[in-house]
Formats: C-alpha cells, structure tokens, sequence
C-alpha cells in the first residue's frame, strides 16, 4: 500500500513540476529549447538580450521581450543549476520574461559553436 501511495505522489509531483516548466500553453519546455535571439551590441563590448523567439509544439512562432537579465558570462568553468556546463568564455544570461501575466525567470545559453542559442527554465 505504502509503494502505491509513494508512487502516485510521485506521478503527481511529476505532473505538477511539468505544468510548471510549461509556462506557454502547448509548449514542454526541454533540457534545451531552441530560440532566435535579439541583441544589443554596444560600443563598448557588451551584448545585452532584448527578444527571443521560438515555435511551440502547435507550430506557432511565438515571441517574448526579455523584461531583465543578469549576465553570467565570462566566470569559472561550472554546471549551471540548470545542469549545462560552462566555461568562462561563454555566453550566459538570466533572463526575466512575462508570460501570461506571470514573471518567469529562464537561462539563455550560446551554443559554444557560436551559431545558435538554447534557454532552459529556471529552477
């Protein structure tokens, strides 16, 4: 009996933290979700993240203007709470959205090809 009840607390702690990490209706969000990235390059060396952009799981790009960040880029080689690895030359932000009315906190990771970027959600 208590093997069963351990279990579908399991399943619902499971379904709870995966409506969590589903902050737009229709989308799962992975370990690493794909996105197109808006920056700001200043004059003075900095890149600061204003948009990102990606396609849901119903087909729909949809969009989001970043509302803060925090640049994380340039530390000591480390696992991110989100568990990515990075080194201290690559590019990292946390960024604050507003989805739905709610405030929701993801990283936003360059690939180290440099080609393309990743977000993951925030613990």
């Amino acid at each position: 009996m208590r093997t069963i009840v351990l279990d579908i607390f399991r399943k619902l702690e499971y379904n709870n933290f995966e409506a969590n990490m589903s902050f737009v209706k229709g989308v799962k969000m992975s370990k690493r979700f794909p996105v197109d990235v808006i920056l700001q390059h200043n004059t003075d060396g900095t890149i600061i993240p204003i948009r990102l952009r990606f396609t849901n799981n119903d087909g729909e790009r949809v969009d989001y203007t970043i509302r803060g960040y925090k640049d994380l880029s340039g530390q000591e080689t480390r696992t991110m709470p989100d568990g990515v690895y990075v080194t201290s030359s690559d590019l990292v932000y946390q960024c604050k959205l507003i989805v739905n009315n709610l405030q929701r906190m993801i990283y936003l990771h360059r690939d180290p090809s440099g080609r393309s970027w990743f977000m993951t959600v925030c613990s």
